[in-house]
């Protein structure tokens, strides 16, 4: 009974959104040139190197204690070459695949899952990336009380 419904709909509906398909190209074209620009010009601030745990060392390097950040929070600083290659790999698999293939936001992760959310009523997967988590983290941290 649906797929009649869609198959008799879905035609009328491409006639009647045929003539805005223009409007639609280039204003998203312009939209994500905007926040392109406004991205460039506004850059989000990246947390400060006070931000991190201290760790004391001794003459040779080793480690001699470790202090928690002001939150209690054990956060150490590293570099990419101080992670094993595995672990970036294994993280970029299974949290965002196509990172080195889009510019911080998947469009066609977001139209999967707004198309399963609309199939399925609920939220069945999300469309985020690293860059859209790192940057709703620091939004998270900044929005705390008390943090500067």
């Amino acid at each position: 009974m649906k797929v009649g419904l869609l198959k008799t709909r879905l035609p009328r509906l491409r006639q009647r959104l045929q003539p805005l398909w223009p409007w639609l190209r280039w204003g998203t074209a312009a939209l994500l040139a905007l926040l392109l620009v406004l991205d460039f010009a506004f850059p989000p601030p990246l947390p400060r190197q006070r931000d991190t745990s201290t760790l004391v060392v001794a003459a040779d390097g080793s480690p001699m204690r470790a202090f928690a950040d002001a939150e209690g929070v054990w956060r150490y600083p590293a570099s990419v070459d101080s992670v094993s290659p595995l672990y970036l790999q294994a993280l970029l698999t299974y949290e965002d695949r196509w990172f080195w293939r889009h510019p911080g936001v998947n469009p066609l992760a977001i139209l999967r899952a707004g198309g399963q959310l609309l199939r399925g009523g609920r939220i069945v997967s999300g469309g985020s990336t690293l860059t859209m988590q790192v940057a709703a983290f620091s939004i998270r941290i900044r929005a705390r009380p008390g943090a500067s």
